[in-house]
Formats: C-alpha cells, structure tokens, sequence
C-alpha cells in the first residue's frame, strides 16, 4: 500500500526545482513523499521517488487483476446458471 501523505503536501515552485534539484530530490528519496511543482502557485506536476511510484503501479495492477478475476467468475456463474433473474430489488431477500 502506498505511503500516506501529509494533509499540506510539500511543494517547491519551478525556480526552485531549477535552483535547489539536488536538495529537492534527497527530500524525495529520504522521505518517499510527493513533490508538488508548482508554476503561478498551481499544481503543474508531482515528483515521485521510483519505489513509492512503482508501489502505486503494483498497487493499481492489483486492483485491475482483482476486478477483472471477479467479473471471469461472475460470468462463469451466468454460464453455469447459477444466477438469478430478479424482477424488483425486494426480490433480494
């Protein structure tokens, strides 16, 4: 599961990326944190370090493997009857 952010995430403006890259990149390597960048005080990109990206990535996939092996055994269960048809919500009973 990816690492929590802190609620005021940490952002650097594009002058400071270009003036202090080294500082702001041991930040993200240290603290596996996000990096906002900023460009007239609006969110223009996000800086990751590579682990805490590729704990997304996984994380994401995941989710898509879990979804898709839900809906192979929904419509395996319709192949198999072993659904119903209901006519009304009430009939959920």
């Amino acid at each position: 599961m990816p690492v929590a952010t802190k609620i005021m995430p940490k952002t650097a403006s594009v002058r400071d990326l270009q003036r202090k890259y080294k500082e702001l990149f041991e930040y993200i390597k240290e603290t596996h944190e996000p990096l906002y960048i900023l460009t007239q005080n609006k969110p223009t990109a996000v800086l990751l370090a590579p682990d805490f990206f590729e704990e997304i990535v996984r994380d994401r996939e995941m989710t898509e493997d879990e979804a898709l092996d839900i809906a192979r055994q929904g419509e395996e269960e319709y192949r198999t009857g072993k659904t119903k048809t209901l006519k009304s919500l009430a009939d959920l009973d």
